[in-house]
Order: structure tokens, then C-alpha cells, then sequence
């Protein structure tokens, strides 16, 4: 990683990545918190709010990708190949979930990947995670799901009004759902 062309390009360094907890979540692949970035376009700094992504290039340098904020996501716009349905627009409104598995085409290669979408609810930016990526564990807290339940997850649909026991014995109940937002 770059650490002094982090600074420069976007104004963040390594240490309040480490103080936040921010940098340990985007060495696990995942998004940091909202972030405040600096950088400078035509020769102005300007101050912007983003999430941060490590990312590997083609010559196998990590980059930082910021994930600005938009005013609503652009479900009319195909994304990697999935038209959405006006079902799975309401879905994506009010769940942030697809709610089904989509087939997704790797911009790359052109791969159809069944993968999860959701919407990141901080940046309202459409994402995707492959099916074959994402683990769903058969306990959550102390309550054990059963096959069907851990199919339906699997399969992208929510679960409503389950109840869950957390480690400390409080009950909730929850809606499950898998969420391609790390």
C-alpha cells in the first residue's frame, strides 16, 4: 500500500485508519465508516464524505476505492447486466436487499455470477457479492436455524418476524437477510 500517495491523493493516513478500526475492516475486504477525504480536482481541495475499499490492480498494487455518497441509488440503470424489475426496485427501496439471487456478468471476463445485491444504506451505492462467496452459519447467537431457513437465506429471500436468542440470552425478533453490503 501505498501509504504517502493515500495522503496525497485522498488525504488520509495510516494512522487514523488504525485509530478508527477503519483499516482493519478494509483488510478484511470490507468497507470503512464514512470517512471525511480531501482531494484536489483542477487544483482545489475539496472535503468529501466516502467509504473506503482496498482494491487490487492488474499489476497487483492495492488501491483505495472511495465510495462517494449519492442522493438515491439509479435503480433504472442496469447494474452488471441485471435489469431490475419493479418488484425488485421496491425491494431494494425498502429492504436495501434484492431479495432473490440475480445473475450478475463479471465486467471483466463476462462470467454470469449468482450474487446477492443490496444497496449500501451510507453511500446508496448499488453492489453485489457472489453466492459462493458469503457463508451463511447455521446459529445466530444462541438460536440454531434450520435447513429451510438457511436455504431461504441462501437463496436471497428474507426471513420476517424470526426470533433470535443472542449470547447473553436477550430475545429479539429480526428479519434475516443476506446483504452483499460489507
Amino acid at each position: 500500500i501505498d501509504w504517502q500517495g493515500l495522503k496525497d491523493r485522498w488525504g488520509i493516513d495510516r494512522e487514523t485508519l488504525e485509530k478508527s478500526g477503519d483499516l482493519k475492516e478494509m483488510l478484511y475486504n470490507r468497507k470503512s465508516r464514512l470517512v471525511t477525504i480531501t482531494p484536489t480536482f483542477a487544483g482545489e481541495k475539496y472535503s468529501l464524505e466516502a467509504r473506503l475499499s482496498f482494491r487490487e490492480d492488474v499489476n497487483g498494487n492495492i488501491k483505495v476505492v472511495p465510495h462517494f455518497i449519492r442522493k438515491e441509488p439509479n435503480l433504472d440503470q442496469e447494474f452488471n447486466g441485471v435489469k431490475f424489475t419493479d418488484e425488485d426496485k421496491q425491494n431494494l427501496r425498502t429492504t436495501g436487499n434484492l431479495g432473490r439471487l440475480a445473475d450478475v456478468v463479471d465486467k471483466e471476463t463476462g462470467e454470469v455470477i449468482p450474487s446477492f445485491i443490496s444497496i449500501d444504506r451510507q453511500t446508496n451505492e448499488i453492489l453485489s457479492v457472489p453466492a459462493k462467496s458469503v457463508f451463511v452459519k447455521d446459529t445466530i447467537g444462541q438460536t440454531k436455524l434450520d435447513m429451510g431457513e438457511i436455504n431461504t437465506l441462501k437463496s436471497g429471500k428474507a426471513i420476517p418476524d424470526k426470533e433470535i436468542t443472542d449470547r447473553n440470552g436477550k430475545k429479539y425478533t429480526v428479519t434475516l437477510q443476506v446483504s452483499a453490503d460489507r
